[in-house]
């Protein structure tokens, strides 16, 4: 078992790794199920369409160069997409430390927190593109 520690994430081309606590990226293929027939009564499901999306917490600071007011700008504009590049470990890409690419999609974002406490969001975004890259 592997325990998370040092890693690189790049959001619209900045390095945004001292700001983020966590990056999940969740994918998963719709079921495509075939009914059965009478020539074969069992019934087959098979992998469709396939979706992502990425989880992020972070420090929600909108200091000109932070991810928050990346994240905002990003959400203003028409397409609302922010391209990423993920690494969970620190060195080069390999077969052995792959990086994660894709677009995020900002369809939602959120500000502020209760009095006294840390200011951090955590938003997940549909992903355009993802991909998963292993050549140097």
């Amino acid at each position: 078992m592997s325990t998370q520690l040092e890693g690189t994430i790049t959001i619209g081309g900045d390095d945004y790794s001292d700001e983020i606590h966590s990056f999940v990226i969740n994918a998963t293929r719709e079921v495509v199920s075939e009914e059965p027939t009478y020539g074969d009564a069992s019934k087959v499901d098979r992998a469709g369409a396939a979706t992502a999306t990425v989880t992020i917490r972070c420090k929600n600071e909108l200091a000109a160069a932070s991810l928050a007011r990346e994240l905002w700008t990003a959400y203003l504009t028409d397409t609302a997409e922010l391209a990423f590049i993920a690494k969970y470990t620190t060195g080069a890409v390999s077969t052995d430390n792959p990086s994660f690419t894709g677009n995020l999609v900002v369809t939602e974002i959120m500000i502020g927190t209760k009095s006294g406490d840390t200011r951090v969001m955590e938003q997940t975004f549909p992903v355009n593109s993802l991909a998963i890259d292993v050549t140097p």
